[in-house]
């Protein structure tokens, strides 16, 4: 098996970060560097000292893969489970975390043995050749080896089966030393060497595609990938089972035993455990707390890299308060999350679901109001005829069948408003009934306050013509028999309802700038010196760098930050380039609102976001993918590409392909088979084509005033 460090909540880069410039004198003055900026550890000394050495440091670093791949968890085990498990052993020894690095499994060993990294963070199987060389922490869980084909591949009965067969396998892993043992006990199994570099995905795609006869690998692995993908299946149990754990430096014996001691004490279970049906007591002894959601913008979703939303960011402050390892359950649709959490597939459902008492009838309990949302029907912006209730006799409705909308259609129905009430397709989303209204296929909709403010931040064409009704409250759910678990539920909305995080997490995803739609943007100009921005030599500088045109950087800074340095957006990206924090620390940076710093960050994170895209781009195509990279994060960009490819479109354009199929992945029948699931689509769309636009008016202005000089030379 491939040593997994699936670290999703970490946008990851290459390299390290060249020493940056000094400010200009004319520039605005950096601020000082925030408490964010400068948290840090310095990681960059050698220390192979034992426990003593590193409290006496007062910082643990733990090496990490450093991972292209992102996707969105849908069935537990979090991709920073490995992160949040190193930090909370720092904190359990009262030293500081710092993560550190590398590019391949092979460099993880190296670092640690040289000093450059304190323990290994990322899953490791304790193979024979590393036995040689590394201590290693109790097992953190285990998998089964399998061999997985094609659909149509038929199941296998015995390992006999495999004779005349051909077994793709990378090399360096857990997987290499069981083909190899394989092959010396039955020579008739060819073995087929496959790249170290070939992503799981890639790999099951050539599976899928014919060009691989059997791969081997494991459960763990299809576990994760069974998530947003169904076109293979595991055709041969090996009944070899193995373990996955942590590494230390073999003379490191009293890290090691305290290593051990905290993850006895950690939360690790398996990925997709049984069903079951808990209450708060045993949830606490397990220490995983199952959430079921569904995967929306204003719920649970990645954006670049992150793991966000209202509900997953509330749910994570409960679970965190309690000791809790949050575990995200994703339902195919509103219609399912009742019915899973019946059947003990998660715990609660945290999803802005109304409070009815249709839905407590099924058997579940809502907790206190967190939240309290009006529905409005939704109409085209061309709309003039309603204006009260009565004006929406004789009008097609549409609303899902099983939602509060549908309810207080049917009331007016009751009152002798001849509404017509059209239910949704299955699985429809709010976000999909706006979009038809917007686009004409269907008349009218209902969808609540907070859904449609979001919506407008990214959908033109629609506006809200009339209120249903006061606000309705909105409660976390658990099963009717779980009592104490709605008591600690009430007991934190309680506490947090409306208090300062509350509010500030609130306004992220429903009263932010960012979520509104913006003003025209002023139209591109040139400054009285003839420059197009107050950072025209840096820009030049650093893009020369990184070989990028210094005008489309420009205009990507404009996009970002209207070229003010200390703008710092919802999200807690900051700077003229709006870099993450996080992200800038792995590249080497810290002070974002110092211009020189803010600016190289950008360009390096965009040069990486160039470096991710597939290499057949030609090179106007390659700035068109990677910006859109810069914007949603390259998971989503990789998940659009495949979807260009399933659905007829060119792959490898932007304009008129990849936009049209990333749109596509706002819409619930395509998020669900996307590695990183739902995305705006608009969002990327319109920053891609916003900043294209920009850039090609400062080609024409630049020329203009090139063409304004020579005549005024002439003339002279």
């Amino acid at each position: 098996m491939r040593m997994v460090c699936t670290v999703g909540c970490l946008i990851l880069a290459t390299g390290c970060g060249k020493k940056t410039a000094t400010p200009t004198p004319d520039l605005p003055a950096p601020e000082a560097t925030t408490a964010e900026e400068s948290v840090a550890p310095d990681t960059d000394y050698i220390e192979t000292g034992d426990l003593a050495a590193l409290k006496k440091r007062g910082c643990l670093r733990f090496l990490v893969l450093r991972q292209d791949e992102q996707y969105l968890p849908r069935a537990g085990d979090p991709p920073n489970r490995e992160v949040e498990l190193a930090a909370g052993f720092c904190a359990s020894i009262g030293v500081r975390p710092a993560a550190v690095f590398v590019e391949t499994r092979a460099d993880l060993i190296t670092a640690l043995l040289a000093g450059k990294g304190d323990i290994i963070a990322s899953y490791l199987t304790p193979t024979e050749p590393l036995k040689k060389k590394l201590a290693f922490s109790a097992p953190l869980f285990s998998y089964r080896e399998l061999i997985a084909g094609r659909l149509s591949t038929a199941t296998l009965k015995q390992i006999t089966d495999l004779k005349g067969r051909t077994l793709a396998v990378q090399k360096d892993t857990a997987q290499w030393e069981t083909a190899q043992a394989l092959n010396r006990r039955y020579p008739e199994i060819r073995l087929q060497v496959l790249p170290e570099t070939l992503t799981a995905d890639a790999i099951l795609d050539r599976l899928a595609a014919g060009k691989l006869d059997l791969i081997l690998t494991d459960n763990y692995s299809l576990g994760i990938v069974r998530q947003y993908r169904s076109d293979f299946k595991p055709v041969l149990d090996l009944g070899i089972e193995r373990s996955l754990v942590w590494g230390a430096r073999p003379g490191n014996a009293q890290l090691l035993a305290t290593l051990d001691g905290y993850l006895k004490q950690a939360p690790l279970a398996a990925r997709n455990t049984a069903a079951y049906r808990e209450d708060w007591p045993q949830i606490k002894k397990r220490k995983i707390l199952r959430m079921l959601t569904v995967n929306t913008a204003a719920t649970y979703f990645l954006w670049k890299g992150e793991l966000r939303g209202f509900e997953y960011e509330m749910a994570s402050r409960f679970a965190k308060q309690n000791g809790l390892q949050l575990e995200v359950i994703v339902a195919p649709d509103y219609d399912a999350l009742i019915p899973m959490l019946l059947a003990g597939q998660g715990d609660f459902i945290a999803a802005f679901l109304t409070v009815t008492d249709e839905r407590r009838g099924m058997g579940v309990e809502f907790s206190v109001p967190y939240n309290y949302a009006a529905e409005t029907v939704v109409a085209c912006t061309t709309e003039r005829r309603i204006k009260t209730v009565q004006d929406l006799a004789g009008r097609e409705i549409m609303a899902a069948r099983s939602s509060y909308p549908w309810t207080l259609l049917g009331n007016l129905q009751t009152q002798g408003i001849k509404v017509n009430r059209r239910a949704a397709p299955a699985g429809a989303q709010p976000d999909d009934m706006l979009e038809w209204v917007a686009e004409g296929k269907i008349d009218l909709t209902v969808v609540d306050d907070q859904v449609l403010a979001m919506a407008l931040g990214w959908l033109d064409g629609v506006k809200d013509v009339l209120t249903l009704g006061a606000p309705q409250p909105e409660g976390w759910v658990t099963r009717a028999q779980d009592k104490q678990l709605l008591q600690a539920i009430n007991a934190f909305w309680k506490k947090e309802y409306r208090n300062t995080d509350y509010n500030i997490v609130y306004n992220l995803y429903f009263k932010s700038p960012d979520k509104i739609r913006k003003a025209v943007q002023e139209r591109a100009r040139l400054y009285p010196d003839g420059s197009i921005s107050p950072y025209d030599p840096l820009v030049r500088r650093f893009a020369n760098m990184y070989n990028f045109d210094w005008r489309l950087i420009v205009a990507q800074m404009y996009q970002e930050s209207r070229f003010d340095p200390n703008v710092v957006s919802s999200s807690g990206a900051r700077g003229l380039m709006q870099v993450l924090p996080r992200t800038a620390k792995e590249m080497g940076f810290k002070n974002l609102k110092d211009p020189p710093t803010s600016i190289h960050a950008g360009v390096k994170y965009m040069d990486v976001m160039q470096g991710r895209g597939p290499q057949e781009l030609d090179v106007s195509n390659r700035v068109f993918f990677a910006l859109a990279s810069y914007n949603a994060g390259a998971g989503h960009v990789q998940d659009a590409r495949a979807l260009a490819r399933q659905t007829g479109r060119n792959p490898n354009l932007w304009f008129g392909n990849v936009e049209d199929a990333m749109r596509l992945l706002s819409k619930p029948e395509y998020a669900r088979r996307a590695k990183c699931g739902f995305v705006r689509g608009q969002e990327p769309i319109n920053y891609v084509r916003q900043i294209v636009a920009r850039y090609r008016t400062y080609m024409d202005l630049i020329e203009q005033q090139k063409a304004g000089d020579k005549n005024s030379a002439l003339k002279h």
